[in-house]
């Protein structure tokens, strides 16, 4: 879970992009089999949500799903980029970005929302760079990204019933609860033993 809210004093729309990356420059003998792509949206998940597949040959398929809303429980929709060129990496991701957006003058700057800042959406097949995009709406938010071994969808190990139901455990209200379970159960350990 990756919460936030927006930088004080600045535009009432901000960009927070995230990437995903295949480090196979640092791990050659993975890169042979390694990609990223974009998957349809499953029925279990939110629509404005992302459904990230990706397969490392020596370590197997996953999906990350992503999805983002208010801290009031308003999805956010999240775009996304991505990149199969072999000097695409995140090493310069914050480039890569600022070349698929235009650029800005100090006028756009204070504008409310600018649709040619989001990210085209294309991501090819056997990715090594994916970035996500999320606009703020001004107010606090919250992203939710699940990953789950064996991958879901057309042609992952893990059925679509068993998928849903990590996702629900794994995301939302239910992840809240866990979080704050953990947190209480850490502060009581904490406060046993240091007293």
């Amino acid at each position: 879970r990756i919460s936030g809210e927006p930088i004080a004093g600045a535009a009432p729309k901000q960009h927070l992009f995230l990437y995903l990356s295949l480090d196979t420059e640092f791990a050659p003998r993975l890169s042979r089999g390694a990609a990223l792509g974009k998957q349809e949206v499953l029925s279990f998940q939110p629509e404005e949500g992302v459904h990230v597949g990706g397969q490392v040959e020596e370590v197997g398929r996953f999906s990350l799903f992503a999805a983002a809303r208010t801290q009031g429980g308003d999805p956010l929709p999240l775009r996304a980029w991505g990149s199969a060129a072999r000097h695409h990496s995140h090493l310069n991701v914050a480039e890569l970005v600022a070349e698929q957006l235009p650029p800005q003058q100090p006028q756009q700057q204070q504008q409310q929302h600018d649709s040619r800042l989001d990210l085209n959406g294309l991501v090819p097949s056997r990715s090594r760079l994916l970035v996500l995009q999320l606009r703020t709406s001004g107010e606090p938010f919250e992203i939710d990204a699940t990953l789950i071994g064996g991958g879901c969808g057309a042609g992952g190990a893990v059925g679509d019933e068993e998928c849903g139901a990590l996702l629900a455990r794994w995301s939302g209200g239910a992840l809240s609860a866990e979080i704050r379970s953990r947190t209480d159960a850490f502060h009581a350990r904490l406060a046993s033993t240091f007293g």
